[in-house]
């Protein structure tokens, strides 16, 4: 089926959309989406994992197991920022595109805990793989990158002067990490972890000061953000004083608060762009198997049910010896 509905502003036909979601086959996956579909598609994958986490006896699969709070700590967060989107979208404010911004570290945090989390649930897994599609394409089509790439021409001296700026910042961090990775050998996860971060690091260091690679920094800045936060609950006592080195932590700001700094310069867009639809390639899988009736039921639930979890309070109640050495396969983007 090729969806080109269009939708006339906010919400009106978001209930059709869903449907629409709902009876599409695996064999013929939707070729377009405006915004509002986005956001709806992100809210039925929560709604999915709630329904999955309530009614499956699948016993990997617990909210009150302390091991797992991380990842439902990150999902209720990833929640809360699509509620704060959908708010946004509606009133055409523009803190809506850093509500979009903040769900991109957020789906970065919740799929880097996942597979530390020892869930192994299909359905989890998938749902996560269709909130994160849905909330990269959300960016990358209608957030604030998008209307740079509609503004069209060069990077302004403006432009590459900030961009230099955030990519000497990310070089600090760079430093710092390296440091850090000396640190933790020869803990196998925490070296790939670090290792992980430097190498997203480097490759917006040596990018080219284009629009594009500037548009790709800004996004990457955030991914790296939800990451660390992810792979900080995973730490194993010994290494922890030095993973939570204030400098790292500054230096994270630092490169974020350029990374925000950058974004204010944008005049109030024409939000009609919000309906115009777009292509979606068919490996973005984007359908989710619940009723749409069900969507809210479940998503509350979620809401009610976590509670979230402190870092601190993590490190007290579980013993991560056993994951020294272990590589996590991580999920795919």
């Amino acid at each position: 089926m090729n969806r080109t509905l269009l939708l006339p502003s906010a919400f009106m036909l978001v209930l059709n959309v869903g449907a629409i979601h709902a009876f599409e086959s695996k064999a013929s996956p939707p070729q377009k989406a405006t915004a509002a579909q986005l956001i709806t598609d992100a809210k039925r994958a929560i709604a999915l994992i709630g329904k999955t986490a309530k009614e499956s006896t699948d016993k990997s699969l617990d909210l009150k197991n302390i091991r797992q709070q991380p990842f439902w700590t990150a999902l209720k967060k990833t929640d809360e920022a699509i509620v704060n989107i959908e708010a946004e979208f509606k009133t055409h404010d523009m803190t809506f595109f850093d509500a979009v911004n903040a769900s991109t570290q957020r789906a970065a945090e919740l799929r880097s805990a996942l597979p530390r989390s020892g869930i192994k649930n299909i359905k989890v897994e998938s749902s996560v793989k269709i909130l994160c599609n849905a909330l990269t394409l959300l960016r990358k089509n209608y957030g604030v990158e998008a209307l740079r790439r509609r503004q069209g021409g060069e990077l302004s001296e403006k432009e590459k002067a900030e961009f230099t700026k955030l990519k000497e910042a990310e070089t600090t961090l760079v430093a710092q990490l390296d440091d850090l990775l000396a640190l933790v050998k020869p803990n196998a996860h925490l070296e790939a972890e670090v290792g992980r971060l430097i190498a997203q690091l480097k490759k917006s260091i040596d990018a080219p000061l284009t629009v594009d690679e500037m548009n790709t920094a800004r996004e990457l800045v955030d991914t790296v953000a939800g990451e660390w936060e992810a792979y900080s609950y995973y730490v194993e006592p010994k290494n922890r004083r030095a993973w939570q080195s204030p400098n790292i932590a500054d230096s994270f700001k630092a490169v974020d608060a350029i990374s925000k700094e950058s974004m204010t310069d944008f005049n109030t867009p024409d939000w009609s762009y919000l309906n115009e639809s777009v292509d979606v390639s068919k490996s973005s899988d984007l359908i989710v198997d619940i009723e749409v009736n069900e969507v809210d039921g479940y998503v509350s639930y979620i809401a009610e049910s976590v509670n979230g979890v402190e870092l601190e309070f993590y490190y007290e109640e579980v013993n991560t010896d056993d994951m020294r050495d272990d590589i996590f396969e991580e999920l795919d983007r």
